[in-house]
């Protein structure tokens, strides 16, 4: 998940050219990822997630009080912020490592536990020959290249588990950042000037000013990435947009759940505040809680 991804581009990803059904799957996923986050942030698991909508409101409801009592560790009947962010961090990351491990499974092509790069092409563009692609493919496939091999640090041509998850997440990866921020800002740079404008920054999005999608990037803009309020990003300002700080997105997700949640006020959510809001937990990719609600045993019920 390129965050891209995490993550982030993001909001302007909308108006790539990429392919939905094959193509390169490092750039479709370059997009970081931009928490607020939906379902998964409190639960960890993409597959946890997705088996919410087999559950009943009730039963989800109780599944989620479960996870509640697990991100409580000191067992004081209520959630702090320090508690809740710690756990959206653990859940984030833990979220990149089951999707790295379910795409390892299916570009594996020949079972050692190893991805080369004729599997990846092989999985990224199946129904391709890969001399016969277009240009917009050849040259994703040219960026996934250069993201494989700032990947593989051994230098064997292959990517164990822990090279691939960095090919996949590279925001996570201080060694393929470099990378992420070359390809990024060339794509977002239309007019290589060196910097992103707002106009690069909201991508085709630009040509909608009076929507409220707009309003609130554009304010994003501002706020939390022109530091320097120059209106432009450059240098370490168009790092810091590219590569999220996990604490810090984790943070901001707990005051925007606490906003909506703490319905006394009192800096804490108990187990009956975080029931009572259970379409915002559940739709929270940062909680990850509709993931981790499959996983609660019966006898935590």
């Amino acid at each position: 998940m390129r965050w891209i991804v995490l993550l982030a581009v993001i909001s302007s990803a909308c108006g790539e050219k990429e392919r939905l059904e094959d193509g390169g799957m490092a750039s479709k996923i370059r997009s970081h990822r931009d928490h607020h986050i939906d379902g998964e942030a409190l639960v960890g698991s993409r597959k946890e997630a997705d088996a919410m909508g087999s559950l009943s409101t009730e039963e989800s409801k109780k599944r989620l009080v479960a996870v509640a009592r697990r991100i409580d560790e000191d067992k004081d009947g209520k959630i702090s912020k320090a508690e809740l962010s710690a756990w959206i961090v653990k859940a984030i990351r833990a979220v990149d490592e089951e999707e790295a491990e379910e795409r390892m499974r299916e570009v594996d092509i020949n079972g050692d536990s190893m991805v080369s790069w004729d599997e990846y092409v092989k999985d990224a563009f199946p129904h391709d020959n890969p001399n016969e692609l277009d240009a917009d493919d050849k040259k994703l496939l040219a960026e996934d290249k250069k993201y494989f091999d700032a990947a593989d640090l051994d230098k064997d041509g292959l990517l164990n588990m822990d090279e691939f998850s960095a090919f996949l997440t590279p925001e996570n990866y201080g060694h393929m950042h470099a990378v992420l921020v070359e390809l990024t800002s060339a794509e977002k740079d239309e007019d290589r000037d060196g910097a992103i404008s707002l106009k690069e920054y909201m991508g085709e999005m630009h040509d909608s000013p009076h929507s409220e999608w707009y309003k609130v990037e554009a304010e994003k803009f501002a706020r939390d990435h022109d530091v320097n309020g120059d209106g432009i990003l450059t240098g370490e300002e168009i790092t810091r947009w590219l590569i999220p700080n996990v604490e810090e997105t984790a943070e901001s997700e707990t005051n925007h759940i606490f906003e909506r949640a703490d319905a006394d006020k009192d800096g804490y959510l108990s187990y009956e505040e975080v029931s009572n809001q259970y379409e915002l937990f559940v739709e929270s990719e940062a909680t990850r809680f509709g993931q981790h609600l499959d996983d609660i045993r019966h006898e935590e019920l």
